[in-house]
């Protein structure tokens, strides 16, 4: 793991290192400037003609202004880095040139290349960049050829090409450490929050199966409770809590899918299946909630029409997509719901009347437990349309949705028509 971050960075370097280390360009290169202007003002390098430096400063300036500032945005990344480093390195060269060669305090601007390359740019391209400045130090060194000076010139060449190469070296080392360290964070929170998941599904799957059977218990004694009695009021409490029951049977159900399909355990009794008549069985489920807010549930599509699917888990789908339309339809509107049949497969849509889904929300609308800003205060787990899209997917159908701002949205779903 560790001889393949040294030498197998180039991922993470090109797409984040990149970045953070040209910021840190353009401010070192302010600060850079800066410093050398203070310099000037104190007598540390006598000899050197302050016209020349001048001049440097504002080719320095010139070239921050258009590298960081006018180039197009495209021009970016490891490309734009690797003619950054080569365009120091050439820059840096003449700079030692005419600053007293391999003696040249210059020199230490290498150091500074060297740990760029190494933290942002691949284990090879390091390699080359640091033979092209050893390139350029021994260069210096040759330049004093047949002076008396020469050897001891060679002698400075080798040791200062050494010690950049070991600091780059090691520079990559402890970079690709840095990067071990952040994937093993990034992996860790992963599998934190895997087993985090894993314990949320298993703690819901475990209540939600202990509470199934006393609520449907309720459920009956409440209708029960309803039918022998003749006083009005205890059939109107009796009404109200039944209701109560359905809907929190109806939401342990939600949170027992939800647990089944994370574990796989979804059962599915694929048969054909009359899809107009399980349509309207839901419509008379949900007239009740329906005329409370004065909305029409319409079917529009043929008597008799035929898919290969499981009647519950059709009658679910429907459910989710329906009573998401009532709750989110204005009042006073309809709720559309039609049948037909298209190359093969029957499509099934459910059309509200509500303000539409933004833009924001439309990207994470089948997501476990996403609710809609468009929602507002309506009550909601946000887990039937996540758990409608796995029931549709697990009958090889597909489930999509068009939505319009201020007209409504449309979900539909499509199912295999039923061979005869």
């Amino acid at each position: 793991m560790g001889l393949l971050g040294f030498f197998g960075q180039e991922s993470l370097a090109e797409k984040e290192a990149a970045i953070r280390i040209e910021k840190a360009q353009r401010n070192f290169f302010w600060l850079g400037i800066g410093f050398v202007l203070i310099l000037l003002k104190l007598p540390l390098i006598p000899g050197i003609s302050l016209g020349f430096v001048y001049l440097l400063v504002l080719i320095f300036v010139a070239f921050t202004l258009f590298w960081y500032y006018l180039l197009p945005k495209k021009f970016s990344g490891r490309l734009k880095n690797m003619v950054f480093i080569a365009l120091s390195i050439t820059f840096i060269s003449l700079f030692v040139h005419w600053t007293g060669g391999v003696k040249s305090f210059a020199l230490f601007l290498y150091v500074l290349v060297a740990l760029t390359t190494a933290v942002s740019m691949s284990f090879l391209v390091l390699l080359l960049f640091m033979g092209l400045v050893a390139v350029n130090i021994f260069l210096q060194a040759f330049l004093t050829f047949g002076t008396p000076n020469f050897v001891t010139n060679l002698s400075i060449a080798s040791f200062h090409t050494w010690g950049i190469l070991m600091i780059a070296l090691y520079g990559r080392l402890i970079s690709s450490q840095l990067t071990l360290a952040k994937i093993e964070e990034k992996k860790a929170e992963i599998e934190r929050a895997e087993e985090i998941d894993h314990l949320q599904d298993e703690f819901i799957f475990f209540v939600s199966h202990k509470l199934k059977l006393p609520i449907s218990t309720l459920s009956d004694y409440l209708v029960k409770m309803s039918n022998l009695t003749s006083t009005k009021k205890i059939k109107d409490i009796s009404e109200q809590l039944w209701q109560a029951s359905l809907k929190l049977s109806r939401l342990v159900d939600l949170f027992l899918d939800v647990a089944r399909i994370e574990s796989g355990h979804l059962m599915f009794a694929i048969q054909k299946l009359d899809l107009p008549d399980c349509i309207k069985t839901v419509i008379e489920n949900f007239e009740p909630l329906a005329r409370t807010r004065h909305i029409k549930i319409l079917y529009q599509g043929p008597d008799k029409l035929s898919t290969n699917a499981d009647p519950d888990r059709i009658c679910e789908i429907l459910t989710n997509l329906i009573d998401n339309a009532i709750k989110l339809s204005r009042e006073g509107s309809e709720v559309n719901l039609k049948v037909e049949r298209s190359d093969g497969r029957v499509i099934t849509s459910v059309i509200d009347h509500a303000g539409g889904i933004s833009l924001e929300s439309q990207k994470h609308i089948f997501e476990k437990y996403y609710r809609a800003k468009e929602g507002g205060k309506v009550p909601g787990t946000g887990l039937g349309l996540y758990i409608s899209k796995k029931l549709v997917e697990k009958q090889n159908g597909k489930i999509w949705f068009e939505t319009h701002s201020g007209e409504g949205t449309t979900f539909s779903f499509s199912l295999p028509l039923a061979k005869k």
